[in-house]
């Protein structure tokens, strides 16, 4: 699902690639949407800040006002072999009420997030330091989840990170997991 508004004088799409929509037919016919995760462990005492679901609720809202999404569900399934060692659960499922409140809020942080976009293309396009414009906010994910962990210190060194760049990675498409019948998405 996507919409489409102007923020700036730019026009801006936010793409949402949902898992699976419902009908919740027991409680009044609420809508809401489900998530599939995948984990090392059930326990994450992050997951009601997550932003995933909030924003396929606010981009479903918007998109339809007259059937709100009310709630969530995230499915969580462990990476474990189920072996005689390993200890259940295996699995949860956790469910994340969502207000209108909360999608207000969200919007607010995400015009703001979209704000601090622009602003940033519109230095790096008029040439400036991209460590003025887009500085790096170093933390323990740079070991374990970033893929440019190797290059990135590299930009503050004179070795080539570029040679590196092109050495290492190969150029995507970003949107295309939102294709749909051969057409790309904007």
């Amino acid at each position: 699902i996507e919409y489409r508004f102007q923020i700036w004088g730019q026009w801006v799409t936010l793409l949402a690639k949902r898992d699976l929509i419902g009908i919740d037919h027991n409680y009044g016919e609420r809508r809401f949407f489900m998530d599939h995760k995948t984990c090392q462990s059930l326990e994450n005492p992050l997951l009601d800040l997550d932003e995933q679901v909030l924003t396929y609720a606010m981009i479903e809202n918007l998109v339809h006002p007259e059937r709100p999404v009310n709630f969530a569900f995230w499915n969580m399934l462990r990476k474990v072999l189920r072996t005689t060692r390993s200890t259940p659960p295996y699995y949860d499922r956790v469910q994340l009420e969502i207000s209108k409140t909360m999608l207000r809020n969200h919007w607010n942080k995400t015009v703001g997030v979209i704000g601090d976009i622009i602003e940033t293309r519109k230095k790096l396009d008029l040439s400036t330091d991209h460590r003025q414009a887009c500085y790096p906010s170093v933390s323990s994910r740079c070991n374990w989840g970033c893929q440019f962990r190797q290059v990135c210190p590299l930009f503050d060194d004179d070795s080539y990170p570029e040679d590196m760049l092109q050495t290492l990675y190969t150029k995507s498409q970003p949107y295309s997991r939102y294709e749909r019948k051969g057409e790309l998405v904007p």
